[in-house]
């Protein structure tokens, strides 16, 4: 793998060796040894338990030296927003000095590359916050201050890899396994009425591509906006397995998609339209599902951990789904009173 001027080899101790010297032979580099930071990340690698953790300490720290947060350290919040809540942009009279603009760009600059790279369950806040960098209001600085201070209350918190089951490194004597879940939150936007998707997909229940994007265009029914949802997840998903069948590993088939909403998972396994989907493309994972590539099933939408990047979750909610992206760790969740509904801040 390269980053800019950084290279990672990953396999066997004899072939990362013979890697090694080949790039000595050719380019002035060196060897730094085993892999402990990588992109600005601590990594954190248990041989017995077969797992690997990326942190970002050094960001973290520039949290408290750089952006001061003091106040808002004192009592941290147990979620990085607020729940039940979806922040929306404002007018120009509403924006708040030049000074606090720069400094809202700097603090959602820092927070854009730890969900990159090691706090992945903070995705839908600073989705959010990423939406105005033309103009922020106060209230987009106290959304703000609560994301930081969240990722500096759990700065052991970080994106854990934990595969289901142990290869050999035969390929021709397992077959990995390739899945997926997606979601949709209708409508979120209520100036431009646009939904949000977001999806993951899995490689050996591994979370390896997670996204949460504004769709770029309005659907007309919440079908319609699942269904782009789950077609976005089923190209991750093609990706992946185009990405494993050039490296010579094989894949089990077919590849499970699971949907939450019935009106989807009808369409996604019929191959007849009509009505306000004629207009819809559906042809996508239809033809997937009849070459045997992608099988799509349904499941209940409580159990769905992907809403954790489309909706701000209250505790208990927000603790269970986000296992799926950092584990089991120290920070215990606070139970907190259930959301009746969305509440829009402005």
């Amino acid at each position: 793998m390269v980053w800019v001027d950084d290279c990672l080899c990953i396999g066997p101790e004899k072939a990362c060796k013979q890697a090694l010297a080949d790039m000595k032979s050719r380019f002035d580099c060196d060897d730094v040894g085993e892999l402990a930071e990588y992109v600005g990340c601590k990594v954190t690698h248990n041989k017995g338990a077969r797992t690997i953790k990326f942190t970002q300490p050094v960001m973290i720290q520039s949290f408290l030296d750089e952006l001061d947060i003091t106040d808002d350290m004192r009592k941290p919040p147990n979620t990085p927003d607020e729940p039940g809540t979806v922040l929306m942009s404002v007018q120009p009279v509403d924006y708040a000095p030049e000074k606090v603009q720069r400094y809202c760009r700097r603090g959602v600059g820092k927070l854009l590359h730890m969900m990159r790279w090691s706090r992945r369950e903070i995705y839908n806040s600073v989705r959010e916050l990423s939406r105005s960098m033309k103009g922020d209001s106060f209230l987009h600085v106290k959304a703000l201050y609560r994301v930081m201070a969240y990722v500096c209350s759990t700065p052991k918190r970080g994106y854990f890899l934990n595969p289901k089951d142990k290869w050999d490194g035969n390929p021709n004597s397992y077959k990995f396994r390739i899945s997926g879940e997606a979601d949709a939150y209708f409508a979120k936007d209520p100036l431009t009425r646009r939904s949000v998707s977001d999806n993951v997909a899995r490689l050996e229940e591994v979370p390896v591509i997670v996204k949460s994007v504004m769709q770029k265009l309005v659907a007309i029914s919440v079908t319609e906006s699942e269904l782009y949802s789950r077609v976005t997840c089923a190209q991750d998903m093609m990706y992946l397995w185009r990405l494993c069948r050039s490296a010579g590993i094989s894949i089990e088939l077919p590849m499970i998609l699971k949907i939450d909403n019935k009106g989807t998972v009808d369409t996604a396994n019929n191959w007849s339209c009509g009505g306000r989907m004629r207009h819809v493309k559906l042809n996508f994972l239809r033809e997937r599902k009849e070459a045997g590539i992608i099988k799509t099933i349904w499941f209940q939408g409580w159990s769905n951990p992907v809403e954790i990047l489309t909706k701000n979750l209250s505790g208990p909610d927000f603790s269970k789904h986000g296992k799926m992206l950092y584990g089991d760790d120290e920070y215990k969740a606070v139970k907190m009173k259930e959301s009746v509904g969305p509440q829009y801040i402005k």
